[in-house]
């Protein structure tokens, strides 16, 4: 009898010594792939912004196809602005679909179509399309920045605000793009537009977008219309072009209430006898490019081409 129990309490003691040895490193190892679950932390509620999002995190509310990439040119009458834009289908619809308030009740913003060219399509590169329109935006923007010299318009609250999509959530946002605004009565729309056509890749101009009340372009600029560049830009080449463009910013009107508010807070400059031949202290456009000053010369509005070269731009250089 005791050689029975002997052999019972040995064959326990050998099935525990089996289980810490190979059963206890199975489980271990079978939990280290169980996913883990963590506590949700907390998050507080916030104001959302158009740039706390990047193309990749939210889509605009009206659905667009990405296929297709235009170069968008919309006028609004109740704010006398002009807008040159880039986008899909979504971007325009949002641009058209702004509201006063947060409310689809409230008045629109007022946009409306003047042209819209396309750069992509099914049957083209998307990619290329892309850098082709954003091509055609700079001739544009560099029109009248540099040419006309007129610096942005309108101030961001004016755009109105528009409904995104964001993790399956509908939310109002303030409509971006006020920096691509210009003062519509001093503009040559005819030739703004005729450097978009005229750059590389454009494919065609769509009807799509336009409304039953869509009005001609005006011509201001006879000289201007006749060229497929604006004057001057092959001359530099910027990265970005600078829609502040410091030396166009007393021609801004007080339309915009942000450079109301702005110019108040500036101090009056006491009149002084102007010294000749004083070299001020180069800034760099820090809204136009990395690596673009202004030229030194007096007089000159052109920007220069590289921190790196002359501080003077080409044309100065060459004189």
């Amino acid at each position: 009898m005791s050689d029975l129990v002997e052999l019972i309490f040995g064959l326990g003691m050998l099935g525990f010594i089996l289980f810490m040895i190979i059963g206890i490193p199975i489980t271990m190892i079978a939990d280290s792939k169980k996913p883990k679950t963590r506590r949700r932390r907390y998050q507080q509620n916030r104001t959302y912004t158009p740039f706390d999002y990047t193309p990749t995190e939210f889509d605009y509310y009206h659905k667009s196809d990405r296929g297709e990439f235009f170069v968008y040119f919309i006028a609004n009458e109740k704010l006398g602005a002009l807008k040159i834009g880039v986008g899909n289908s979504g971007r325009i619809q949002q641009l058209l679909n702004s509201y006063q308030q947060k409310d689809e009740m409230s008045d629109g913003i007022g946009w409306q179509v003047l042209k819209v060219a396309q750069f992509s399509d099914a049957y083209t590169d998307y990619e290329l399309g892309k850098r082709n329109g954003n091509e055609a935006e700079k001739r544009a923007h560099f029109y009248w920045r540099y040419v006309l010299n007129l610096p942005l318009y309108l101030s961001e609250e004016q755009m109105g605000y528009s409904r995104i999509r964001k993790n399956e959530q509908t939310m109002w946002v303030l409509t971006p793009g006020y920096t691509e605004t210009a003062v519509m009565q001093k503009v040559c729309e005819v030739s703004t537009w005729n450097y978009v056509v005229n750059a590389p890749g454009f494919i065609r101009e769509t009807n799509a977008f336009s409304g039953i009340n869509s009005r001609d372009l005006r011509l201001l600029h006879v000289s201007h219309s006749t060229l497929d560049l604006p004057p001057n830009y092959e001359n530099f080449k910027l990265a970005r072009v600078n829609h502040a463009n410091p030396k166009a910013t007393a021609g801004r009107t007080a339309t915009s209430k942000k450079s109301e508010h702005l110019e108040q807070k500036v101090p009056p400059k006491k009149s002084s006898e102007p010294v000749e031949n004083v070299q001020k202290k180069t800034e760099p456009y820090t809204a136009g490019g990395i690596g673009i000053y202004p030229c030194t010369t007096p007089s000159c509005k052109w920007p220069s081409a590289s921190m790196f070269e002359s501080v003077k731009c080409e044309m100065c250089s060459k004189r």
